[in-house]
């Protein structure tokens, strides 16, 4: 009766349901990308449009870096686009109050300039990408 307890107990110990929930699979088909916007107007207005040929793919999105910035770059909460372009919303406008940039604050922040993006990405949402915006730079990036 000892051995069958024991054995339930350990039975059920190794079906027990992780609780982690998997947001990103950094699969065999995804590499790390440098998306420079130099030639190309991305703006926090227009970065959903822009950015909308990666949401039918795997994609995440690490870092976003704003024209004339202090802080080198921000990151993205990738767990919806429109939350993560909130959010980003937020942290830059914390930003310029923290350094008193009020003339920025002023003339609103929808039309600040985005110049690169790194991001994970598969290969297939990368080569739509290009063909629809043919002027950014695209760089891969290895880890």
């Amino acid at each position: 009766m000892k051995k069958f307890i024991v054995f339930l107990i350990f039975f059920l110990f190794i079906n027990v349901p992780s609780k982690e929930i998997m947001v990103f699979n950094e699969s065999e088909n995804t590499s790390y990308y440098e998306l420079d916007f130099r030639n190309e107007n991305l703006t926090l207005d227009n970065f959903k449009l822009k950015m909308a040929t990666f949401t039918s793919y795997e994609y995440n999105i690490k870092k976003v870096y704003i024209d004339n910035s202090i802080k080198e770059y921000f990151s993205f909460d990738n767990t919806n686009i429109n939350i993560g372009v909130e959010k980003l919303k937020k942290e830059y406008l914390n930003e310029l109050k923290e350094n008193y940039s009020y003339d920025k604050l002023d003339n609103g922040i929808n039309m600040t300039r985005i110049n690169k993006i790194e991001l994970y990405c598969e290969e297939d949402a990368l080569i739509i990408f290009r063909r629809k915006y043919p002027k950014v730079i695209i760089k891969r990036i290895e880890n």
